[in-house]
């Protein structure tokens, strides 16, 4: 049974109920959108599955924007608009597998745990797939990740994700390491 109380808000910002679940607006408030929704929304390209973000990109990997001098990876950004902020410690990870998705029914929150154990349920680890770099514990996609976070995660959160000393992540931002 739907209750009022488990009515989300208008994504517009005035902080009404909507009327169905499934809504994310109230009829007319579609076009009161924040100026962030509009702008996000622009960069997305349905299709039969995802929603693939057109944007920016780190690598040819994962969308980013920028909103109010912030970076934020797509996946993320569309998540904190259609649920709100993301829990400390957790994460935006995929269903689909595809990192330019942005479908807000194919993210899942988990921990970096979780992460790596839908990685490897399945078999998307990155030490499967023939490289020079079979035996370290970073890789490239890594190291770019490592560097974009700079500021925004702590060195400590990092190398606990990764499983590094924080000296090892301070020497990747700072560009001693991994050249």
């Amino acid at each position: 049974m739907i209750t009022s109380e488990s009515l989300p808000l208008c994504q517009c910002g005035c902080e009404q109920q909507v009327t169905h679940p499934q809504n994310r607006f109230i009829n007319t408030h579609a076009q009161r959108q924040l100026p962030s929704q509009s702008l996000f929304w622009r960069h997305i390209q349905k299709t039969e599955t995802c929603w693939l973000w057109t944007g920016a990109q780190i690598n040819k990997h994962y969308g980013i924007l920028t909103f109010k001098q912030k970076n934020y990876l797509a996946h993320r950004f569309s998540w904190i608009l259609e649920h709100g902020p993301i829990p400390k410690g957790l994460q935006v990870l995929h269903d689909c597998d595809h990192p330019l998705c942005c479908r807000p029914d194919h993210l899942f929150l988990g921990t970096q745990a979780d992460n790596m154990a839908d990685m490897a349920r399945k078999n998307r680890h990155w030490m499967r797939q023939p490289s020079n770099t079979h035996r370290l514990k970073l890789n490239p996609e890594a190291i770019k990740v490592i560097r974009f976070l700079k500021g925004q995660k702590t060195q400590g959160a990092l190398a606990r994700a990764y499983k590094v000393h924080p000296s090892h992540i301070s020497k990747i931002q700072s560009g001693e390491g991994w050249h």
